[in-house]
């Protein structure tokens, strides 16, 4: 049985696959949704999405999504300032203030820590954060240790501080 990790970009997967990816935290099951079939036959969009909290770039319901078409519809989300706008990761941990929400998807897990190359989104999966390179100070659900972040103008963390 090919598991989530072993299976190449490029490729399909199946029941058994996707299941796989389940136990192991790449994904959340949909609630309520349509059971994984414990199968090596491939899966359709249209199946993937019944069964998961995931899109998949395929174009039509009936084709079969590849690994890095699918891609998770959860997030994570922190509060931070209202924009970045510290020029240093320590004047931004000196000024955070819970204004806003910012989103990262969801990862294996639900491991809350960001990390360089994570992209934050104003909206989760439809608008980018525009950092312009500066620093923002963020806290998981708004609560425990900050981390000072810097973002590019297309969302993605380029550094990270813990606060």
């Amino acid at each position: 049985m090919a598991t989530w990790a072993t299976t190449a970009d490029n490729q399909c997967y199946s029941g058994n696959t996707l299941q796989n990816a389940i136990t192991f935290g790449y994904f959340q099951l949909k609630t309520g949704g349509t059971a994984i079939p414990l199968t090596d036959e491939l899966l359709t969009k249209a199946q993937v999405e019944s069964m998961v909290n995931v899109f998949t770039i395929s174009a039509d319901s009936n084709q079969l999504p590849t690994k890095s078409e699918t891609i998770t519809s959860d997030y994570i989300q922190y509060m931070g300032n209202s924009t970045p706008s510290f020029s240093t990761s320590a004047l931004s941990c000196a000024g955070y203030v819970t204004v806003r929400a910012y989103y990262i998807g969801w990862r294996k897990g639900g491991n809350p820590s960001i990390d360089v190359g994570d992209v934050l989104y104003d909206s989760y999966n439809t608008t980018l954060t525009n950092g312009n390179g500066l620093w923002v100070p963020l806290k998981y659900n708004g609560t425990g240790t900050a981390q000072s972040v810097r973002v590019s103008t297309t969302g993605v963390v380029l550094e990270v501080v813990t606060c």
